[in-house]
């Protein structure tokens, strides 16, 4: 959806169709064949060699426990098989799409509609917005002359112009000789003082690229590669497209071709099939698409209790017919079908091939009474029940804990903005999580573990590749992570597990380019949460364990990335008057409405906002952690009606469950609310703990940890190689040692610095911050402010035990400490920045037929 505000979801890019991949047109002599691993070949491809010779390749003879010798491939991705398939059948039809194109000249098709709907020329349409002078219409062409330092230029579009489909791109033609950037903005509405207010705060736009400066004209396409955080909605509610060139010079003249729009149908039905990373209704697949009436064919393997995981859907609004077809080579056929008449949906469409042991050649057959149409494939995937996850060779400190395999499946829990002490199991008075109490005695928790980044977008990141933020280099809205860095979800794929991702806000999901290795994706969007836009915790674990009814006999690995404790911190009922009566709780949402307006976009208040307000501080931080606490005790329920679902299908014991927060909360501590702004303790003590009975010890923690220690530790348990890239450390010595009853400096744990880091950025700026890093070690907490826009300190040192919100400032006290500490922070920098990682030259190393499928998934522009 387009939006008049930003950046709060619903602000930002689009979210567009990626490219496809394409198979062979023509049919070969029947043969039978398994895909190679993207993996390998990104790694290969990026310059980072191949992989151990332990890793374990999607589509290759993976080892599958308890099964014979001619056991077919873990998992199968058509999807990436695809440029081995064959297609038959393509429609020779190209379908009508009205022109959306806005152009200068007498043939121009939208010369747009006054308010009662007569033609108006361009002119009307088009408007100097702002610092934009001598707007003409000269030989065909819109020109004008830049007037002053924000330069916008709107397009106002008029009801029912544009499509009811899904944005793909937009393509503008624009002529400027001197500038840096391209942003644009899809709006509602076009409300001046509120959008000049909101661009003195951020720059940003819902599209954001670099200008080409010159004297000719140059081509811009704005899609999902330049999106800022993705519309989920409709071409039809776009009102207004903003166009605004940055650090142009007064005076400097510009001119404007044309503008197209293009819907995801349109676009899509150009293209010939193929593969790529597509959503319905805001969940996203790998994903073969086809266009009636088109027969896909594959080579697979199969054994005894295999199927086709399968789901399918179309974006267009004609009934299509989707028909799965496996043969085996004896002439035995299982099919099923299913017409699907609702766009935008996913329908489930598994075909069961048990019994039917050896080679198959599997057709994706599509039917509909107008050639042309579009059909989804989701995540078409051979699979096998009761398979177990290849394994590597265990280590030393993995055996010495249990000589088990692979576990049944790994679940990575996530809480968004969830202070540790602010949980019971931590020492908290109330008792906010019962549940996640109960887990984490059963297992192995760490009492002073550290995250990596103060808000979601650097840290999740973090947790999902093990690398800070300086190396995986997402520090702002904008930045995805590079193809070329091992995910979580890459490295259990790898090894022979489906994978399944929640996503709770655009920063943890495809927009930061986290969607690699994984095959079922939910988006925010995908959600209705009503007036209850944070709580995602209840649906999302309810998708979770639907999705576990059908994949708990293979092995699985599931990260659940959950918003409950984010503001608006009302939670439903019960939980919303559970610290607080229904008189407190009416005065803090009557508090919250006041400050709405004179608070940044979070609507959360500083000190000097209540003292405005006249609003008593200790009133208000007593009403908003009652609403705190009770969303996490609503997320705890969830969590236990989570475990519950494992119980119910009989692995409740036989699951690797990690949980860790991403960041937490300031609830004016240092003078502010929200997140993001500092590295105190409020902002970056998190809570983590691992659950595997029979595994992973019961046992506390004390010795100081990193968040992105999480992702080696579970691969290490799960047996599955640790890639190179990693940054943190496997915590499975501390394991040992506990469940030895011994020091952890007996099994080479020497007790090392944790770090973390603050860095400003453009989209997420709140005025007078410093950047910042923060190291412990050895009990003590140094902040080295690095960049002060504040009266604050450049450095600040803390007594870490006694004093873990950061309240009283020992530097002074405490010189030798404190250059020892920054020292430490400045060889750790000093790493972090040599091995930062990007996608640079990667293009020139691959063959193209490579690039391609890493395009077509989205893991590169």
């Amino acid at each position: 959806m387009p939006s008049s505000r930003g950046p709060p979801a619903g602000r930002g890019g689009v979210l567009a169709p990626m490219p496809i991949a394409t198979g062979r047109r023509t049919r070969p002599a029947h043969r039978f064949s398994t895909p190679r691993s993207t993996r390998e070949q990104r790694r290969q491809a990026a310059g980072l060699g191949p992989a151990s010779s332990a890793a374990l390749l999607v589509g290759v003879a993976l080892a599958i426990l308890a099964c014979g010798p001619s056991t077919p491939p873990a998992i199968q991705s058509l999807a990436i098989a695809f440029p081995d398939a064959t297609v038959q059948g393509t429609p020779d039809v190209e379908l009508d799409f009205p022109e959306l194109e806005w152009r200068f000249g007498d043939d121009s098709p939208l010369p747009g509609e006054d308010d009662e709907g007569n033609p108006v020329p361009p002119l009307d349409v088009w408007q100097a917005f702002h610092d934009i002078s001598g707007l003409e219409i000269r030989d065909g062409v819109l020109t004008g002359t830049v007037s002053g330092p924000l330069p916008i230029l709107a397009l106002s579009i008029a009801e029912d112009t544009l499509p009811d489909d899904r944005p793909s791109s937009f393509t503008l033609k624009l002529g400027l000789p001197a500038g840096e950037e391209l942003n644009v903005d899809v709006m509602r509405e076009l409300e001046k003082e509120e959008i000049l207010d909101r661009l003195a705060d951020s720059e940003l736009g819902d599209f954001n690229l670099e200008l080409r400066p010159g004297d000719e004209v140059q081509t811009y396409v704005l899609g999902e590669a330049q999106a800022t955080f993705g519309i989920r909605g409709s071409l039809s509610q776009i009102r207004h497209l903003l166009i605004r060139p940055t650090e142009v010079p007064e005076g400097t003249r510009f001119t404007v071709e044309s503008l197209r729009a293009t819907g995801r149908v349109e676009e899509l039905s150009k293209l010939p099939s193929g593969f790529g990373w597509h959503g319905l209704a805001e969940i996203y697949r790998e994903t073969v698409v086809s266009r009636s009436p088109e027969t896909v064919t594959f080579d697979v393997e199969a054994g005894d209790a295999s199927w086709l995981d399968l789901v399918v859907g179309t974006p267009g609004d004609h009934p299509v017919t989707f028909r799965a077809v496996a043969e085996t080579s004896g002439g035995e056929v299982v099919e099923r079908q299913r017409t699907v008449t609702e766009p935008d949906r996913w329908f489930e469409l598994d075909l069961d091939l048990a019994g039917h042991d050896g080679p198959l050649r599997v057709s994706l057959e599509l039917e509909s009474e107008e050639p042309g149409r579009l059909g989804f494939w989701g995540g078409p995937t051979v699979r096998h029940r009761d398979a177990r996850a290849a394994v590597s060779e265990p280590s030393e400190h993995r055996l010495a804990l249990s000589d088990r395999g692979a576990p049944r499946g790994v679940v990575l829990f996530l809480a968004d903005t969830l202070r540790r002490d602010h949980l019971d199991a931590w020492g908290y008075e109330r008792e906010t999580a019962p549940e996640l109490t109960r887990l984490a005695s059963e297992g192995t928790l760490f009492e002073d573990n550290l995250s990596q980044g103060t808000w979601t977008k650097i840290a999740v990141p973090a947790v999902l590749t093990s690398l800070y933020a300086t190396t995986h280099g997402i520090t702002d809205v904008p930045h995805r992570l590079p193809a070329s860095v091992t995910t979580l979800a890459e490295a259990f794929r790898d090894a022979g597990y489906a994978t399944f991702h929640t996503s709770s806000v655009p920063f943890s999901g495809k927009n930061s380019n986290l969607q690699q290795g994984v095959e079922v994706l939910h988006e925010r969007g995908s959600l209705d949460l009503g007036d209850y836009g944070s709580k995602t915790a209840r649906p999302y674990v309810d998708e979770f364990l639907a999705w576990l009814e059908t994949h708990h006999d293979a092995p699985f690995f599931a990260f659940v990335h959950v918003f409950d404790p984010h503001s608006p911190f009302r939670p439903r009922p019960p939980f919303d008057r559970r610290w607080i009566d229904a008189e407190g709780a009416a005065d803090l949402a009557d508090h919250f409405e006041s400050l709405r307006e004179s608070t940044d976009f979070h609507g959360l208040p500083d000190r000097k906002h209540l003292e405005d307000a006249k609003i008593d501080e200790e009133e208000y931080v007593r009403g908003a952690l009652a609403w705190y606490d009770g969303s996490i005790r609503a997320m705890d329920a969830e969590i236990g009606k989570m475990m519950e679902g494992l119980e119910a299908l009989g692995i409740v014991d036989d699951v690797l469950i990690g949980f860790v927060a991403d960041h937490g909360e300031e609830f004016l501590e240092h003078g502010r609310s929200w997140h993001g702004q500092s590295v105190y303790g409020e902002m970056v003590d998190v809570p983590m703990f691992i659950r595997w009975p029979g595994v992973v010890p019961s046992h506390r923690v004390a010795s100081s940890t990193q968040s992105i220690d999480l992702m080696p530790t579970l691969l290490e348990l799960a047996r599955v190689p640790v890639p190179e890239q990693a940054q943190g450390r496997s915590l499975l010595p501390l394991l040992v040692a506990a469940a030895a009853g011994e020091s952890p400096q007996e099994h080479g744990w020497n007790d090392p610095p944790v770090f973390t880091e603050r860095a400003d950025s453009e989209s997420e700026s709140v005025d007078g911050l410093p950047d910042a890093y923060a190291v412990i070690h050895d009990g003590w907490k140094l902040i080295w402010n690095v960049v002060v826009r504040d009266e604050r300190p450049e450095l600040e040192l803390f007594d870490h035990r006694a004093d873990p919100l950061d309240l009283e400032n020992l530097a002074d006290q405490h010189p030798e400490r404190v250059a020892e500490l920054k020292k430490l922070i400045e060889g750790w920098r000093t790493r972090a920045e040599e091995a930062k990682v990007s996608d640079e030259g990667l293009e020139d190393e691959m063959d193209p037929e490579e690039l391609e499928r890493l395009r077509a998934l989205g893991y590169v522009n």
